[in-house]
């Protein structure tokens, strides 16, 4: 899995250019969605109770970091992950180590002796224990005698462990005419979910969906309304993943948008320099766009002339 950090090639301070972050993204589960009213907007953790009735006990979901203002969003599937009981070493009362078996990218069985820092504190021990079928999640034996049990998800490997995590981008999409926010979007119904969720129960039970949040980043070089920013953002990620068949519109941006084409020319954009993160510990890649890295950064030139069929010039490194 590569790792590197893709440097621009070209200069986004130069005129004409509008730089476009994702910044950091954050971490839901698709059947979490709803428990966002409860996140941190100031980059705290908190930790929510999801049920009392699970068989394995309460089970808890945790958000970590600023769950306010997300107008972007990425669907991503990635592996599920099982936890070898026998394999757990606790180092500390936050230090432990377990054996994890995964698949990877190319389908084959793969086990893995990963770190992890408990996510709470005065810890006496710490067993496997499951959510369904498999031993997917760590029971953490407190001090008091208390007892919690987190999902060792897509969220748990991204802020407590240092197991590296592929994400294929199946869809990106974006929510903000009118202040409206991509977590309400998503709470709301999502066709394109529901498509990533059927798939995988009838096709690969070896994976599984997350949503990765984003808000805008460093904005500079234009003076366009918010939502017409968030939808370049949109559009050149999806020209530059080539999600489809779920994306069909933007593909071949930016000569298929021509309306907000003719934006960014009156704001005097000559060129869009791009750049999208993927959690801590992860590479982020799709099915066209093979390179698995944590940093995608890229450069579209703004067509100046020549209609619908001028070829866009692109420079990556």
């Amino acid at each position: 899995m590569r790792k590197t950090d893709i440097i621009n090639s070209f200069p986004y301070w130069l005129p004409g250019t509008l730089r476009l972050e994702t910044g950091p993204a954050c971490i839901i589960p698709p059947r979490h969605v709803d428990f966002i009213k409860h996140a941190s907007t100031d980059d705290n953790v908190v930790v929510c109770q999801v049920d009392n009735e699970h068989s394995a006990g309460q089970h808890l979901s945790y958000f970590v970091g600023d769950f306010s203002g997300f107008h972007l969003y990425v669907i991503v599937t990635h592996t599920k992950i099982s936890i070898r009981p026998e394999s757990i070493r606790q180092h500390s009362v936050r230090q432990f180590e377990a054996a994890l078996e995964y698949r990877s990218e190319s389908g084959s069985k793969e086990t893995r002796l990963t770190q992890f820092q408990a996510p709470v504190l005065g810890v006496v021990s710490v067993s496997a224990t499951a959510y369904g079928e498999d031993l997917n999640a760590f029971s953490f034996h407190i001090g008091d005698g208390s007892e919690e049990k987190y999902p060792c998800d897509l969220s748990f490997l991204s802020n407590y462990s240092d197991f590296p995590v592929s994400l294929r981008a199946e869809y990106i999409g974006m929510s903000a005419k009118n202040g409206r926010t991509a977590d309400k979007r998503i709470a709301g119904g999502h066709e394109k979910l529901q498509i990533v969720l059927a798939g995988l129960q009838s096709y690969n039970e070896f994976r599984t969906a997350s949503l990765l949040f984003y808000k805008p980043g460093i904005l500079k070089g234009a003076t366009l309304k918010f939502d017409e920013v968030v939808e370049t953002l949109e559009a050149s990620l999806i020209q530059h993943f080539q999600t489809r068949p779920l994306n069909l519109e933007h593909l071949n941006f930016p000569l298929n948008k021509i309306d907000l084409i003719k934006k960014l020319r009156r704001s005097n954009v000559l060129r869009l320099s791009v750049k999208i993160d993927a959690p801590a510990g992860c590479a982020i890649y799709s099915r066209h766009r093979l390179e698995q890295n944590a940093i995608h950064e890229f450069s579209l030139e703004i067509p100046q002339g020549g209609g619908k069929n001028a070829a866009p010039r692109r420079k990556r490194k």
